[in-house]
């Protein structure tokens, strides 16, 4: 977008639907999901929505092929103030990147906390070692 490349990475797991493929940009902390509503094989797809119209602050975009009727849909969860807390790379300095691990050490370990209540909304206390 804007001659800015988005580096994609493919998630996968058991927590991944088999009928979903899952990917996290690097850039902006979004996620999308990327379903075939109907597959056509053996065609070249073609869309009238292209790349720079996809925005990663969210949506729902279906994409019907110009030539077939090949189906996707992707939903693009947004970053969701991530952003605000970690800048995405590239990094300029070793200062910065330790500033980032610092900063995402806090992240992860108040993921760790919601994750936990959330598993068990009863609970009182989490040890954070």
């Amino acid at each position: 977008q804007n001659g800015e490349y988005y580096t994609l990475v493919k998630l996968q797991g058991g927590g991944v639907p088999s009928d979903l493929a899952l990917f996290f940009c690097k850039n902006k902390f979004a996620v999308l999901q990327v379903r075939v509503k109907n597959l056509v094989v053996g065609e070249v797809h073609e869309y009238s929505v292209g790349a720079n119209d996809v925005k990663l602050t969210g949506g729902v975009y279906d994409l019907r092929c110009r030539r077939c009727s090949h189906e996707l849909q992707i939903k693009v969860q947004p970053a969701l103030g991530l952003l605000d807390l970690l800048k995405p790379p590239p990094y300029t300095s070793i200062h910065e990147v330790e500033a980032i691990l610092r900063r995402l050490e806090a992240v992860a370990g108040l993921y760790h906390l919601l994750l936990a209540f959330q598993r068990d909304p009863t609970r009182e206390e989490v040890p954070l070692a």
